[in-house]
């Protein structure tokens, strides 16, 4: 070990190591050096190169430790919201609203996957309408998905049983996003018809087989007086000022109770 810390000139010749004579020399002259400077000069001279390299792989592993730290967050954000919305076992219909409240409206021909949803937190009614009956459903509420037709319009919510109500897109931001509800689709398509001012035709209960809508029971009604609207509205209003998310619009034949898709045309509000 002493070999490696004595200075070159000790050395004799080139690959040769000093006899013992010339390291005795060294070990006391180096002791020597200890009261004047209060360390050992070649011991100062070797650990500096130690000092150096340790830093840099400080650096080094500082540096792919942050990048590895980016690269877990990214798939975590990709992938991990949805599962984590599973796992959470004391999730309920209000919590869930409230999870998704910052969310942006955004209209798009295709039904997003709920992990696209909750990554991109934006969407329309029936992303999140998808979402909530999925979600709630593994919870062990029982819920249906709820396509409600107007003349220009064709909005989605999901009604929970268990809730007594229904959950709206437009609603997400609600003190109380649950909209009571005794379940029929007659009541259900008169609420959400008062929200947009419009009568509705017909409203269906469906299912989603492939991102494809698959009407199961429909109902179809005749257009209410205004009276009627105003009624409907005013008991939707729960509190008053608050801000509301533009209203999704799709518009689809409501003579079509079959298999079809819901492709967006347009927006209201």
């Amino acid at each position: 070990m002493l070999f490696c810390l004595l200075p070159r000139p000790l050395r004799s010749g080139q690959g040769t190591l000093p006899d013992s004579s010339s390291i005795t020399k060294a070990y006391y002259r180096l002791l020597g050096a200890i009261p004047a400077t209060g360390r050992l000069p070649a011991l100062s001279m070797a650990k500096a190169p130690i000092r150096g390299w340790c830093a840099s792989l400080r650096m080094r592993l500082g540096f792919w430790g942050i990048c590895l730290a980016v690269v877990g967050s990214a798939i975590a954000a990709s992938a991990g919201n949805f599962d984590d919305l599973l796992g959470q076992r004391n999730l309920t219909p209000e919590g869930l609203a409230h999870v998704i409240a910052g969310f942006s409206f955004e209209l798009a021909p295709q039904l997003q996957a709920p992990e696209s949803f909750l990554q991109r937190k934006r969407g329309d009614c029936a992303d999140f309408a998808n979402l909530a009956s999925l979600v709630l459903a593994r919870r062990g509420y029982t819920t249906k998905l709820i396509v409600v037709m107007m003349p220009r319009q064709t909005h989605v919510v999901c009604y929970i049983k268990e809730a007594g109500g229904f959950l709206d897109y437009n609603h997400r931001a609600d003190a109380h996003p649950i909209i009571p509800s005794d379940g029929s689709l007659e009541d259900i398509a008169g609420k959400v018809a008062a929200d947009f001012q419009s009568p509705w035709r017909m409203a269906s209960v469906f299912r989603y087989r492939e991102s494809t809508p698959v009407f199961l029971e429909c109902a179809f009604a005749t257009e209410p007086s205004k009276a009627q609207l105003r009624a409907e509205r005013a008991k939707m209003n729960h509190t008053a000022n608050v801000p509301r998310a533009t209203l999704t619009a799709r518009n689809v034949d409501p003579a079509d109770a079959s298999v079809a898709p819901v492709p967006a045309q347009g927006m209201v509000n």
